[in-house]
Formats: structure tokens, sequence, C-alpha cells
């Protein structure tokens, strides 16, 4: 008996003197006051090597000043990481180095994090343009430098800016224009992208259309929205302001000749008298193909403000009569039949009247002016309905 207590009493012993021996070794780390006020009980750092990964021996240069092979998880580390993990910082040319997000900082941050980060700082410009050292993005201009370099592929394409971007693009007439021109703060707006290559966009996005373009994209036309007859307006909803003898919301209808303000444009034909007629056409509307039975024709005329208008005279002993077509913007066309009686001294046989009224048919877009002893007869023939 007394020989097993002596081997008890050895055991206990050799096991204490190992104990107190591999404390010492390890200057009991495992019980230290840090690592009980975190919560964590780790018997080994490398059980601990996924919490921020501050492990230089997984190949992570995070955390070089503070980094060891064991640092309990909590702020000073986050700190740490947070303060030396920069993966989203562009490099001189605004683009991100090669490690960005590496396996590293990544762990650290998440995919989703990482993800966010390179879109919001990395890729701020959206490879539009360049990081500045200020962290505001310079986006691509226009460079009017471009044309210099028509004809000549290779300077065309070879012409970059400042930060080295290729600003150039070569077409296939041999022209050298400029690369889209983007704006925004990130570089996020362009003509082509926002405004429908029909306008100039701001910073802010807004979009200042080219002529007959209207809508907050440029998205109405003078072509399709107003048929080439007037300009639209508007950004939710397209109206059309018509051109002048256009009406109606998309500008196909025709105005009346009756409904303006117009004066006999024979007025301004100070060397007439009511033996002479002017016949004139309102805008868009073309007279051709004049046809004489009895008259004399002068032919085309400038008369004031009034652009190609038909004369015709009386002819001796009788007023003129004759045809006429007018064609209208329209593409429609109505052929004109006008007779006056005669008046003037030397046709004194048939003079009826100091009043020589004009008798009109065929077409009816028009308004008509009688002659008399001193003033010619007139016409303004509109668009045909």
């Amino acid at each position: 008996m007394q020989k097993y207590l002596i081997a008890i009493i050895i055991l206990l012993f050799t096991t204490l003197l190992a104990i107190l021996i591999w404390g010492g070794v390890t200057n009991w780390k495992f019980i230290t006051e840090e690592s009980g006020k975190s919560g964590l009980t780790p018997r080994f750092p490398s059980e601990l090597t996924a919490i921020n990964e501050c492990k230089p021996s997984r190949g992570c240069n995070v955390c070089d000043a503070c980094c060891k092979d064991y640092i309990p998880d909590g702020q000073p580390c986050d700190d740490c990481v947070a303060g030396k993990c920069n993966p989203c910082k562009p490099d001189s040319t605004g683009k991100c180095g090669a490690n960005v997000c590496s396996y590293c900082c990544n762990t650290f941050i998440g995919q989703e994090g990482c993800a966010g980060c390179i879109s919001s700082v990395c890729q701020a410009c959206k490879k539009n343009g360049v990081m500045g050292s200020d962290g505001k993005c310079v986006c691509n201009q226009e460079y009017p430098d471009c044309i210099n370099h028509n004809g000549d592929k290779a300077d065309c394409l070879l012409s970059s800016d400042n930060f080295g971007n290729k600003v150039c693009q070569y077409n296939s007439d041999n022209t050298c224009t400029s690369k889209t021109t983007w704006m925004g703060s990130t570089c996020q707006y362009s003509r082509e992208l926002n405004c429908n290559s029909h306008g100039n966009v701001d910073n802010n996005g807004a979009c200042t259309c080219d002529a007959g373009y209207a809508g907050e994209s440029c998205e109405y036309s003078r072509a399709i929205n107003c048929n080439n007859h007037g300009n639209p307006s508007g950004s939710d909803t397209v109206a059309c302001t018509c051109d002048l003898g256009w009406n109606d919301s998309t500008c196909m209808g025709v105005d009346k000749v009756s409904d303006q303000e117009f004066t006999n444009p024979g007025i301004g034909y100070t060397t007439g008298t009511c033996e002479d007629i002017l016949i004139c056409p309102w805008v868009g509307v073309t007279l051709s193909d004049v046809s004489m039975t009895y008259g004399n024709y002068d032919g085309i005329e400038n008369i004031v403000n009034w652009k190609n208008c038909i004369h015709v005279a009386d002819q001796f002993g009788r007023g003129p009569d004759f045809t006429f077509t007018a064609t209208g913007a329209n593409g429609k066309t109505e052929s004109y039949h006008v007779q006056k009686d005669c008046c003037g001294f030397q046709a004194f046989a048939c003079m009826r009247s100091t009043t020589q009224p004009l008798n009109i048919s065929g077409g009816s877009n028009y308004k008509e002016w009688s002659a008399d002893d001193i003033t010619p007869g007139g016409i303004i023939i509109g668009m045909p309905l």
C-alpha cells in the first residue's frame, strides 16, 4: 500500500512540475486579461486566422505594423485593418490596383462590400474619366484638336489627353472626331446615353436639346412628332409649335388664307393699274403651269414681301382668261381658273366700271381683291386643302 501511495505522489509531482514548466514557456498566454474581456478562449493562434485575416503567414500584408501571430478580435485590429486595407484607392492613372479586394481584404469587407467599394470608388468615373488627386472625377471631354488629324488615322488614334486617355476616334469617312463627352460627378452622363444623341447633357444629367428636338431626353423630334412642319416642345408630353401655314397637334392641318390678315399684294405694284393681276403664293406653295387663253403673261415677279408671284395683264379689247396650278408642301395640287373684265383707256370698248372683280374657280384656299382704276387685282393662294 505504501508503494502505491509513493507512486501516486511521484506522478502528481511530475504532472505539476510539467504544468509549471509549460506555463513558464508560454507565459500563460491562454488566460490573459485581454482574451477574457473579449469573450474568446482560444488555445492556439491558428484557431483565429479567419477573423479579420490579420496573419502574415496567410499571405496578407494588412496591418503589418500591428499584425502578430495572434491579435484578439476587436476594435484595435478593426481600426488597423480599416486604416491599412484600402483596396479601392485608385492608382496614378485613376484605375484600381491589381490587389483590389484581394483575398485578405475581401475576407474583411465581404463580397458585397467589396463590390460596392469598387463601384463607388474604384470605378467611380465609370471608365469615362479618371480620378483626380482631389478624389473627384475628371471626365473625358470633347477635344477640338481631333479635327487636326482628319485623314491621318494613326495620329487620330494615338491622340490622348493629359491623363493618357485616348480621346479621338477615326470614322469611315476619314474624319477624326472626339469621343463621347461625359459629365456628372462620376462621369455617368453623356449626350448619347442621356439625350438620345440629340442634345448636350450637364453635370446634373439635364439635357439641352438640339434645334428640332425636345423632351427630358430629347426624345421628341420635329420629323417624327411634328411631321417636319413644326418644332416639338414640352418634357413629359410633346406639343408642336407649327410652322406658318400648318396647324393641329401634329402640324398636319393646313391654315386657311381667309383666316389671315393679308392685304392685296397688288398694292405694292406701284406701276400697275386695274389692267394687272398679281397672284402670289403663300408659304409652302408653288405656282406653275400658267396657260393663257386671253391676256398677257409677264412671268414670275417678286412684289415687296411676296416672292414668285404670277403677273398677268389685260389683252387689248378683252380681259385675261387663264389657268395655273398651285402645289402645296403637303403634296396636294389644285388647278385654278381666273377671268377678269378688261379696263383701261386702250381697251375702253370693254370698260364696264371702275371696279373689275376676279372670277376664280378650281381651288378653295385663297383670298382675292378686285381691281380698280389705280390698283391691280390680287390673289393669295394657300396650300391645297
